[in-house]
């Protein structure tokens, strides 16, 4: 039997453009039948109207603990204080929530609700190669932010799929770190290879369970070149070639720690070393190598051409 389309009335048979113009002619025109926005348990499939019900409903139906679903009250003084226990008890609770809704109350308060993350923003979306896996989930969180104080209401077990750490959004403190990381010139490999020692220990770290795709996605997002040094590396000349064999090709790299190195150690002495011949390309390469106060080679600037007469090296200089 063909299912009928999310955005069609399944009274009337009336067509909307839209899943919330639905549920306004469905409470306006068949208010016998829908009251208000439901929400059905995960588990069951009961129905309730608010976030807080479904937690009720779960404590007394789905519960397997005494700790299973009760919703807490808690307030704090100041939004660091909140900030702080919410990160601890997400982690030791494996817990992401995400923000669908911020509103003022009357009094002014600012009311945040937040959901977990693995819910749909929607119910009657159809998950697709994402990390969502409800429709809706008790791991919640009211937070009213008044005058003097910071009053929050929260349930920390989730209903209709387990806690799983590899699928927590990873904190900013993480994403700070692993930019700190990349910024330090160091390849997504190198990152990746760092992550793993520094939380070994810690397997319900979601830092444990950082892909390369991650550190990627975090660099191209913060317009990082993982194993860029400096945001002034770069190519100092370039000239293109002529022909398909490489003649005229003209490239001179120099950094600035060799631009450094110039300065520093160029009047000691400068030599040049050309290399060719060691590979089946055609292209050599001259290096300019300079001398710090203990006599080590340090390579200052580096010459790729396809031909070495004094006019290609004299671009070095």
């Amino acid at each position: 039997m063909a299912t009928k389309n999310p955005s069609t009335c399944d009274v009337c048979g009336s067509l909307f453009t839209n899943l919330r113009s639905m549920r306004t002619h469905q409470r306006e025109k068949h208010a016998d039948i829908y009251t208000s926005w439901t929400i059905s348990c995960p588990l069951c499939g009961a129905e309730v109207s608010k976030h807080r019900e479904l937690a009720v409903h779960a404590r007394f139906t789905h519960a397997q603990d005494d700790d299973d679903y009760v919703v807490e009250k808690i307030s704090f003084g100041t939004m660091r204080e909140f900030k702080e226990w919410k990160a601890l008890t997400e982690e030791t609770n494996v817990i992401s929530r995400v923000i669908p809704a911020t509103y003022r109350s009357s009094s002014n308060a600012k009311i945040t609700y937040m959901r977990c993350h693995r819910a749909l923003k929607t119910p009657h979306v159809t998950p697709h190669k994402i990390k969502k896996a409800v429709p809706y989930c008790t791991a919640d969180m009211k937070i009213v932010e008044d005058v003097e104080v910071i009053n929050v209401e929260h349930c920390f077990t989730h209903i209709g799929h387990d806690p799983n750490p590899a699928m927590l959004k990873l904190e900013e403190t993480a994403v700070q770190y692993i930019i700190s990381l990349l910024k330090e010139g160091l390849t997504v490999r190198q990152v990746y290879r760092k992550l793993r020692e520094k939380v070994r220990d810690a397997a319900k770290n979601r830092l444990y369970f950082t892909t390369m795709r991650d550190i990627r996605n975090i660099a191209a997002k913060c317009c990082i070149q993982p194993g860029k040094l400096h945001n002034l590396d770069r190519i100092h000349t370039i000239a293109p070639a002529h022909n398909a064999n490489g003649d005229g090709f003209t490239l001179v790299i120099i950094t600035p720690t060799q631009r450094d190195w110039l300065k520093r150690y160029g009047q000691r002495a400068l030599c040049v070393d050309d290399t060719f011949n060691l590979t089946s390309y055609a292209l050599r390469l001259a290096t300019v190598v300079v001398a710090d106060e203990y006599d080590r080679g340090l390579p200052a600037a580096y010459l790729l051409s396809y031909r070495m007469t004094e006019s290609e090296t004299a671009v070095l200089f």
